[in-house]
């Protein structure tokens, strides 16, 4: 099939995975409730402009592009859960073309229109374009960079490089991890500049744009931070196996994947021969030797864990949605692997993209019909219809309050409960407690995370014994106990 028979084809193939995309994407947009990180978004999305902007040289913040983004956004639209999310729903779709255009010229036509339909049903793409956080717009703009990168190396126009240049900056401010794909462009520059040697004096002065700016903090803040011993280990340590196992698990499955070796099996088996894909026409003498262009493609993918692991080695970092901008490039290798099938066997070809297809509807589906997220709006319906205007309510973890008042915003009596994973004993527990509920008759527990704050369980064991439970309410990763003050006989 020629260039212009195969660009009329995406013509008009890539508007109905666009419609695809954005049909999965929107629908029920608003069926989970919002979680923690989510409502924390709509806290600092509604700052003041000059609070916004300030976060732009404070050390440590991460994201503070997209809260102000986020705070234009809503002021048009509302902070409903639609209008919240739809923001990330638009970057999610835009992701689905630009994924086409990136693998139509690092490989060709075929692998960017088959590596489109891909992330058009990932159900793990789907998920994050439909949460009210930063991951689609990250998995849009990292592409974005790297397409742009790699065409002004071809190009060498000013304009490309500029935008280049521009594209990085916005990410970076979006979220810190796309740091990485600086060292990823930086080391297909290092394999590539002798083919564009006219253009490697603008490439370097690009990437020392987006480098040479951040070098004052990095050695004043970052490096000594990734140096010296974490006061708290927040993320787990996992090993790079594990990082890659999970990665592998997340992408092709999504939040909760098939039980069973199988499904793994089929995915990570099409990943591995897109290894071996070469683009057609390759004469056989080559078709032995290793493709340089998906040498690339596994740069994009591999480099930023390995990265990863490296940093979680002296500080543990790894979080599977961190490295969402790694995704296209996944699943550029996949629709490779499943274009070397085809080559092999139509039929078997015809029976992996079923597969495939049949796996991600099921995935979203599921993600759509079943309450994943920590159900906020149920328990504040459920407080709403059942308490009384003197009632208490206590959060175990107090953070969580916020989320909890974006779906109850009246006014209600609440405290916090002692903090007692620094050691505090029953003693100190039930002089806190006997104090915070003093005076009230009925006290309400919110119990959401409660391990970050009472991992031994003495603020529940305390009204087991010192309170009557009279209501217990389970929601998805929530309990509601409410208690009534003083033994009953």
């Amino acid at each position: 099939m020629g260039r212009e028979s195969k660009d009329a084809k995406a013509k008009m193939v890539l508007p109905g995975l666009i419609l695809l995309a954005f049909a999965l994407r929107v629908c029920c947009l608003d069926f989970q409730s919002l979680w923690r990180d989510e409502v924390d978004t709509v806290i600092f999305a509604q700052r003041g402009i000059p609070a916004l902007v300030a976060n732009f040289v404070r050390t440590g913040e991460n994201g503070p592009l997209y809260f102000l983004a986020l705070h234009h956004w809503i002021s048009l639209t509302g902070i409903s859960e639609f209008s919240l999310r739809f923001f990330s729903v638009a970057f999610g779709v835009l992701t689905v073309p630009l994924v086409y255009l990136f693998g139509r010229r690092l490989l060709d036509g075929s692998v960017g229109l088959l590596a489109a339909f891909l992330v058009a049903l990932s159900p793990y793409h789907v998920w994050y374009s439909q949460e009210a956080r930063m991951y689609s717009l990250v998995a849009f703009l990292a592409l974005l960079s790297l397409h742009l990168f790699h065409l002004a190396l071809q190009r060498d126009q000013w304009l490309l490089w500029v935008g280049y240049v521009v594209v990085t900056s916005l990410a970076l401010y979006i979220h810190l991890f796309t740091a990485l794909m600086i060292l990823v462009e930086g080391v297909w520059f290092g394999l590539l500049w002798r083919g564009y040697r006219d253009a490697a004096r603008n490439a370097l002065i690009a990437l020392a744009c987006l480098t040479l700016p951040y070098v004052p903090i990095a050695v004043r803040h970052i490096i000594p931070a990734l140096v010296s011993p974490p006061p708290i280990v927040i993320y787990y340590p996992y090993g790079l196996t594990e990082m890659m196992r999970i990665l592998l698990t997340a992408f092709s499955l999504g939040l909760r994947p098939i039980t069973g070796l199988g499904p793994i099996v089929l995915f990570a088996s099409l990943f591995l021969a897109g290894l071996f894909y070469r683009g057609e026409g390759t004469r056989k003498w080559r078709a032995l030797l290793p493709s340089w262009r998906i040498a690339l493609l596994c740069i994009y993918v591999f480099l930023p864990i390995l990265a990863t692991y490296l940093v979680s080695l002296r500080r543990p970092t790894f979080t599977d949605r961190y490295l969402i901008f790694i995704l296209p490039g996944y699943y550029l290798l996949l629709a490779s692997g499943l274009l070397v099938v085809k080559r092999r066997s139509a039929i078997v070809f015809a029976l992996c993209i079923s597969l495939v297809t049949f796996y991600a509807l099921r995935a979203v589906w599921m993600q759509d019909h079943t309450r994943i997220k920590a159900d906020f709006r149920a328990a504040a319906q459920h407080f709403a219809a059942h308490a009384q205007p003197d009632d208490l309510i206590i959060f175990l973890m107090p953070y969580v309050h916020h989320a909890f008042s974006y779906y109850h915003p009246e006014e209600v009596h609440w405290a916090d409960p002692p903090y007692t994973n620094s050691g505090m004993g029953e003693e100190e527990v039930a002089d806190a407690m006997e104090k915070a509920t003093m005076g009230y008759a009925r006290v309400w527990l919110f119990l959401s995370e409660a391990n970050f704050w009472d991992s031994s369980g003495l603020v529940e064991g305390w009204f087991r014994d010192n309170a009557q439970l009279v209501d217990k309410s389970c929601f998805s990763y929530i309990e509601l106990h409410c208690y009534s003050m003083g033994k009953g006989d």
